[in-house]
């Protein structure tokens, strides 16, 4: 099924709220189109598994499990939820680029 527009959305919204009773709007649309955002772009992003886990770290670039995984992570997950890298080949050069940029690379 095809997510709904977001015009179709806040259409959505604003039967339900009428079918529910409220005789007021309760959401402006701007706030129905960041619900939108959510639902239909943002919610979807985060259910999809890591592109990479602690274990490429160490096998991928040789690294020792430290604190700096999480904010490798972290980075990954950020860059992945701003759509800067969609599969597991962009990810792992994300991080190749992120340790050579912060000189953390070990080989």
């Amino acid at each position: 099924m095809k997510p709904m527009t977001k015009a179709q959305t806040v259409a959505y919204m604003d039967f339900q709220m009428k079918y529910a009773g409220a005789s007021e709007r309760v959401f402006d649309n701007d706030v129905k189109e960041m619900i939108h955002e959510y639902l239909f772009h943002f919610k979807p992003l985060m259910e999809k598994l890591p592109l990479i886990t602690g274990n490429d770290l160490i096998n991928e670039f040789g690294l020792a499990p430290s604190p700096l995984f999480k904010t490798i992570l972290n980075r990954v997950e950020q860059a992945m939820l701003a759509e800067k890298i969609k599969n597991r080949p962009e990810a792992l050069k994300f991080v190749e680029d992120l340790l050579e940029i912060k000189n953390l690379y070990t080989e």
